[in-house]
């Protein structure tokens, strides 16, 4: 007999998420957001600071479309796997000590193991 553990590659320890609303694009679980203020909802980190890291379903391999002002998860703040960061292709994101050290600043935590 065998047992079969999902893992999660993006979760690293404790973690606060909120319901928010998202701009119309597709997303992938594990990519930084910014807050668009002109338009009161989130989007992928293209310019700003990070604000949040999408938390989507685990299996979505192509991403989740969003219609403009749908409402999803993220996660506001806590320890990530750096491996579970992704762009906006779903690929994944090359995290620096640069980014380590601005996100901590914004209460996320990220984890190299």
């Amino acid at each position: 007999m065998s047992v079969t553990y999902k893992t999660d590659n993006l979760i690293a320890g404790k973690i606060q998420t909120q319901q928010v609303k998202f701009a119309a694009d597709t997303y992938f679980r594990g990519m930084p957001l910014e807050y668009d203020t002109d338009n009161d909802r989130y989007k992928y980190l293209d310019t700003g600071d990070v604000n949040g890291i999408y938390l989507g379903p685990i299996d979505a391999d192509d991403g989740t479309a969003k219609t403009a002002n749908q409402y999803d998860s993220i996660i506001s703040g806590g320890e990530i796997y750096e491996g579970g960061i992704v762009d906006d292709s779903g690929d994944a994101l090359t995290i620096t000590e640069d980014i380590i050290a601005a996100w901590a600043v914004r209460g996320f935590y990220i984890s190299k193991a």
